[in-house]
């Protein structure tokens, strides 16, 4: 039934546009203290009220077009069109009696039912009111008319215009998300009724001593999608967010949009934070496959951020603040994050630095193949990012051109999503000599793309897009499980006594995220990895970024066991002054310097210094980018601990470097 045809409309006083009934009608029925559903003449729900649907535990869109036996299993009555008329000839009667509801969860319940039918014979409109009776009430059987108060008459709901609308020039346009009352694109409440709603849970929890939680999620770059494939296909991705975000909801919880790429969830009867926290993980589940419109698809991330309060402490308004706040944070970490109010008020307020890209000096020797072992696509489950994915293609009529940039930063977003959902990432290892007796004491694991196009392709080519757009999580993320997995077989191929020391590149946006040191924590659990053997490697320029606050994290992380260490040291020289304040227990001496020691003599002076610093603050030091027998020999005479490089081995696979360490070879 199409409510603005069956009832029209009347002209909003003013504007001179027209405003459907239908939303004047809806304005009314959510005013009802009580559950109110209207029934078109088939006995399909046409509207219903907030009260009606948590009184039912149902979202009024799994009810639109529905049987009203959904609701009521036994229908309504059909009292005979008796009694006084109405305006234009119409008669009105009500029914109101106890009659059996079905609850979403299958349980029956009576229900206090008072039903209203206007019209001429034969033609039904119901609007029911309702709430939930005593459960020692007395229960009318199927379409019977019990007491009590059969047969008394109620004054009709008028009829605003009850001349037949005239058809628009042009249709009517999606109603804007925010403010409205439902969006027309997706059909979703619009901010207004899920406050409304909002407001209703937040009185329920102060009664029952429970809590409720708003989640918010955000469609990231939302706007590159419109500009790169046209509206049309950002209508479409709208529509399938909200198809799946309503498919994992549970009974009672409801889902709004409030705004152009963004929307809510509320969640009533929460017992704690954790719960919440594994509803946005279920969200994130939903929304991270590809959407696919005709047969093309880009990959958009989301982020999400979720608040939990009760009605004793907690106004509509201040949670979902709140929830915008944790929405915020996470936005500012990049893209595809999840952050809850908790971790948003302990969070810094400076928003972060994206740190330098990462190159290391090896050129990529690893070649193509399937990894060694199957990578683990899916994340920890202590990991809280989250990532989205949504699909566009060409539409009938075609849609604008597209913008190159916006194009450019779309496909970029989508490739690196796209392979690291189909496991195109690389790890190759590169062994770490220890100068002393010359055998290998380590491994360090560094990443590569094997991507169809282009072939093999290194870090440098795509560290500074992961970290933009906050991929860099979910990569990082992706190493350190994937280093764990490996380790069981490179500590068994390791012939000495002394365990193997395991080596993983950290950007400094790791280090910001504030449950980074439980990704680790979580990892380090489900594997059988020893945390002192695992070596996070940072760059000197990421640890002079933000001293206080990266000296916190890797306290944290020693804490865990981890041990750490300082990549490219050598390129901020006067950060010497500063070692004593982190718990190092590395330093790797840039290659640049390690390059120049077979002919320059201040390379030299600068290694030895380092070195000599180094020992007197209590860290071996490992000397990067060895290529020659000349810069070995140096090294070991100004005594450096350890070295690495093209001398000894290129990266490779993990095949090949289990061979290595098997032969147990001498330099």
């Amino acid at each position: 039934m199409d409510m603005d045809d069956t009832y029209g409309s009347e002209p909003s006083a003013g504007a001179g546009a027209p405003i459907p009934l239908r939303d004047v009608v809806e304005a009314f029925l959510e005013q009802a203290g009580d559950g109110v559903f209207v029934t078109d003449h088939e006995d399909r729900i046409a509207l219903i009220n907030t009260p009606a649907e948590l009184l039912f535990g149902y979202d009024r869109r799994e009810l639109l077009g529905r049987h009203v036996q959904i609701l009521i299993p036994g229908g309504l009555p059909r009292p005979s069109l008796e009694g006084q008329g109405g305006p234009g000839g119409r008669r009105w009667r009500e029914a109101e009696l106890n009659l059996l509801g079905r609850h979403k969860d299958g349980s029956d319940m009576p229900v206090h039912v008072s039903v209203t039918y206007p019209g001429e014979a034969g033609q039904f409109a119901a609007t029911v009111f309702l709430r939930k009776a005593a459960p020692e009430e007395a229960v009318a059987p199927p379409g019977g008319l019990g007491p009590p108060g059969v047969g008394a008459e109620m004054p009709p709901i008028p009829t605003l215009n009850p001349e037949p609308r005239p058809v628009d020039p042009a249709p009517e346009p999606a109603l804007a998300p925010g403010p409205g009352l439902h969006d027309r694109l997706t059909g979703l409440p619009g901010e207004v009724l899920f406050m409304d709603r909002l407001s209703v849970a937040l009185a329920g929890s102060a009664r029952k001593s429970s809590q409720v939680a708003v989640l918010l999620l955000d469609i990231d770059r939302f706007r590159l999608v419109n500009d790169s494939y046209g509206k049309a296909i950002g209508d479409r991705l709208l529509v399938g967010m909200a198809e799946r975000l309503f498919g994992v909801l549970r009974p009672g919880d409801s889902l709004a949009r409030v705004g152009e790429d963004e929307f809510a969830i509320l969640c009533d009867d929460i017992a704690k934070e954790e719960g919440a926290a594994t509803i946005a993980e279920r969200v994130y589940q939903a929304v991270s496959a590809p959407f696919a419109f005709d047969g093309e698809t880009v990959s958009v991330t989301s982020s999400l951020g979720f608040a939990v309060g009760s009605g004793q402490l907690n106004s509509p308004e201040s949670l979902f603040h709140r929830a915008q706040e944790a929405l915020g944070r996470a936005k500012d970490q990049g893209t595809g994050n999840v952050r809850s109010a908790d971790q948003a008020a302990r969070a810094t307020e400076a928003p972060p630095a994206p740190a330098e890209p990462e190159t290391p000096p090896d050129a990529p020797e690893v070649p193509p193949g399937p990894p060694e072992a199957e990578p683990v696509g899916a994340r920890a489950a202590a990991e809280p990012v989250s990532r989205t994915a949504a699909e566009s293609g060409p539409l009938e009529p075609p849609a604008p051109a597209p913008s190159s940039a916006a194009v450019a930063a779309t496909s970029a977003d989508s490739r690196l999503l796209g392979a690291l959902q189909r496991g195109e990432f690389r790890l190759a290892y590169q062994p770490i000599i220890r100068l002393d007796p010359g055998r290998i004491a380590g491994v360090e694991a560094l990443l590569r793309w094997q991507d169809p196009a282009r072939g093999l392709v290194a870090p440098g080519d795509f560290m500074a897009e992961a970290e933009e757009t906050g991929l860099i999580h979910h990569i990082g993320a992706w190493v350190l499980r994937e280093v764990c997995l490996a380790a069981e077989q490179l500590q068994a191929a390791h012939p000495e006594d002394v365990p193997l020391m395991l080596s993983v590149n950290l950007s400094a946006r790791q280090l910001e995220a504030p449950d980074f040191v439980d990704l680790v924590r979580g990892i380090l659990a489900g594997s059988r990895v020893e945390p002192g053997t695992l070596y996070l490697e940072i760059g000197e320029s990421s640890v002079m970024e933000d001293t206080d606050a990266v000296s916190g994290v890797l306290e944290e992380l020693r804490s865990v066991g981890v041990r750490m260490s300082i990549d490219d040291f050598g390129t901020g020289f006067s950060s010497l002054l500063h070692l004593n304040r982190f718990p190092i227990d590395f330093l790797k001496i840039d290659g640049s310097f390690v390059e120049g020691l077979d002919r320059d003599s201040g390379a030299s002076n600068i290694v030895t210094a380092v070195i000599s610093m180094a020992h007197a603050l209590g860290m071996p030091t490992i000397g990067e980018g060895v290529e020659t027998a000349e810069q070995l020999y140096t090294l070991r005479r100004l005594g450096c601990d350890y070295a690495q490089g093209y001398l000894f081995a290129r990266p490779q696979l993990l095949a090949d470097t289990l061979r290595l360490l098997a032969s147990d070879p001498t330099w």
